[in-house]
Formats: structure tokens, sequence, C-alpha cells
């Protein structure tokens, strides 16, 4: 189950926690945005700053709530305005820079 946790943070969860892939066939995770949409920072900024937040962005996972998010390795497709990253298994996860 993929639940959204918050929609304006890019905040979701995927059930049930605790559930892990094979380490040498981890499930991928690819993340859409909408970069032409708006600033990627939610207060006013310049074209240059949102490339720049573009190029920074990544998938971080919770492994349980109220534990830090933890960054994953990431890979950013500007042309595709994609993130993406492999996930050792179920839980929380948020797009952030």
């Amino acid at each position: 189950t993929l639940r959204v946790v918050a929609v304006s943070r890019l905040r979701f969860a995927f059930e049930p926690a605790g559930l892990t892939f094979s380490a040498t066939h981890p499930a991928e995770l690819r993340v859409k945005y909408d970069a032409d949409k708006g600033a990627l920072e939610p207060h006013e900024v310049t074209a240059e700053d949102d490339d720049s937040l573009e190029d920074h962005l990544a998938i971080w996972r919770q492994g349980k709530p109220n534990q830090p998010f933890v960054r994953l390795a990431s890979f950013v497709t500007r042309s595709a305005s994609e993130v993406r990253a492999d996930l050792p298994g179920f839980s929380r996860y948020a797009v952030s820079y």
C-alpha cells in the first residue's frame, strides 16, 4: 500500500513497514516533479536557485516514525523531471534537497 503522508512536503509511506528487499535486487522508486509549475522552494527564489535545488534533490528514508530521515543514494534526471533511488524496503520516504 502506498499512502501519502503529506502532499505539500512530498512525503509518502509504503506499507507494510519493515518489509525488506533483496540487497542484490532492490526495488526502485521514481518520483516525478514539475519544476516548471513554480519554485521548488516554497518562498520566492530565482530560476538559478531552483536549478541549484533541482541538482540536489534526493529521496530520503525514515525507518520508523520519529526517527530522522536518512538520505539515499539518489539520481536526478532533469530532462525527465525525475528523482530515483533504490529502496531497501518499505518505510516512509520523502523527496527533499
